[in-house]
């Protein structure tokens, strides 16, 4: 090592005419000031890089030019302590031909000093501005980005703007000027929406046959804002308007009965709205996993509940379905309603209550008595206004004029006559319970003893062979 030395100084004073030289040494003062070997240095003029020469094992470096210029010129070179890092002296030949540069540097070669990480900003739609805070544009820094759509760059911190809406992988390679290697992929949002996705899943499994309801409550009055249908892995995707508020909504859609029986739930793990928890998404990429409820009783008999809902708008975008209550007003069952109806079959002898659920809506459940386990069928009908759902009365429905109904107020006897004939005659008070009920197919004139029944306001309901039931409100 000591012959280097030597000759190195023995050519310092055998210079040729002309001739200029920048020597020194490299040391690291995060290490008690010990030399760094095989370090960078560079030689720099206002305009680029001249040249790029490294130290020898003991951190000692020199360059030589037979350049005429007198011009002023840079020695730099880097460091890495948290963060890149360039030290730079500046060159002036005059007199002497020979200059002494020597540099104490902070360098910790640590992981860190070779970290791609990808930071970036959008203008909140497709233009993206990438950049990598943990490097620092210093020399001999290379960086190579993928977009993800096809595009690429080699700039230190390029723009793009991304042709379609979407959620892009971005990748990111680094070659620092030690000679290290590093890679890192980030997922990017391209878009002035929100992206919502997960996976729906039920207890021990995921769920793929169901449709999910996105409902807006800041918009459209609590009406459907866009169905997305899981694929057949159950995950889910959508973009939204960022900063509103919604309900989300799982309902299950299978073509037959299953067991145990799958609840529409919303986000909040819960079958009512008022107990929902709203999602609200920043401008941002957000994972949100959904689960529904799931009901363990085996439905065995063979009686239906059928029930018909009227309302003053379509339905379309109402985000309307039906929850079967058992006795003490647990969920039972759900069906979807189709052209305006929905029915509940396999019931065995008890109590139900059927409930309809709406956001935005307060709902009085229908009450529903089987006696026997076979072969009955009872109609529940809704009526929807603005902020309710309630049990259908006559003043709702068409066809008034075609029944005659007396006395009114009734005592202990009512009478009733159509011009049309009747197949059955029930009597429910005004929370959808059956007090009475009559059957007495093919006439058009029936009475209904109503001695023992108390005061007050009550349903009465008229099925015919061949036309819609019809309701009275009445009062005895």
């Amino acid at each position: 090592m000591r012959i280097f030395i030597t000759t190195l100084l023995l050519c310092s004073h055998f210079l040729l005419s002309g001739q200029i030289m920048v020597k020194g040494t490299v040391m690291n003062s995060a290490e008690n000031n010990q030399p760094i070997a095989f370090h960078p240095v560079y030689l720099v003029s206002i305009e680029k890089i001249i040249d790029t020469v490294y130290t020898n094992e003991i951190g000692e470096y020199s360059w030589a030019s037979n350049s005429q210029s007198t011009s002023n010129l840079y020695v730099q070179t880097i460091g890495f302590c948290e963060s890149w890092q360039t030290y730079t002296d500046t060159v002036k030949f005059g007199d002497s031909a020979i200059q002494i540069v020597d540099f104490s540097i902070c360098l910790l070669n640590d992981e860190t000093s070779c970290q791609a990480v990808i930071d970036y900003q959008t203008d909140g739609q497709s233009t993206v501005t990438f950049e990598n805070a943990k490097v620092k544009a210093v020399h001999d820094m290379q960086y190579f980005w993928d977009f993800g759509d096809g595009q690429t760059s080699t700039a230190r911190s390029p723009q793009h703007q991304y042709a379609e809406e979407g959620v892009y992988t971005v990748s990111l390679i680094i070659k620092t000027p030690l000679q290290c290697t590093d890679t890192t992929t980030k997922e990017v949002l391209a878009s002035e929406n929100s992206f919502v996705r997960g996976e729906v899943s039920i207890p021990g499994n995921y769920l793929s046959e169901a449709e999910i309801w996105l409902i807006g409550v800041d918009t459209n009055e609590n009406n459907i804002i866009q169905t997305i249908t899981p694929n057949d892995n159950g995950n889910y995707n959508f973009f939204c308007s960022p900063n509103s508020r919604y309900l989300l909504k799982v309902v299950p859609n299978f073509p037959m009965p299953i067991f145990p029986r799958i609840l529409p739930t919303y986000l909040g793990y819960t079958t009512s709205w008022t107990d929902a928890t709203p999602l609200i998404v920043a401008h941002e990429i957000k994972d949100l996993d959904l689960n529904t409820l799931t009901s363990n009783v085996m439905l065995h008999g063979k009686n239906t509940i059928k029930g018909t809902f009227l309302y003053n708008s379509p339905l379309d975008q109402l985000p309307l379905n039906v929850i079967l209550l058992d006795k003490n007003k647990n969920p039972l069952d759900h069906a979807l309603v189709t052209n305006e109806e929905f029915e509940f079959t396999g019931l065995p002898r008890g109590s139900y209550f059927v409930q309809p659920e709406c956001p935005g809506k307060t709902s009085q459940p229908a009450s529903v008595n089987f006696q026997i386990d076979f072969d009955i069928t009872a109609h529940t009908n809704f009526y929807i206004t603005t902020t309710q759902i309630r049990p259908l009365s006559i003043s709702d429905a068409p066809g008034i004029s075609e029944v005659n109904i007396y006395p009114i107020p009734f005592n202990n006897e009512l009478n009733i006559r159509t011009n049309s004939p009747i197949e059955s005659i029930q009597l429910l008070n005004t929370n959808g319970q059956l007090i009475k009920s009559i059957h007495n197919p093919g006439s058009d004139y029936s009475t209904i003893n109503t001695a023992g029944i108390p005061k007050g306001s009550y349903i009465i309901k008229i099925s015919h062979l061949e036309k819609e039931p019809v309701f009275k409100l009445i009062t005895k």
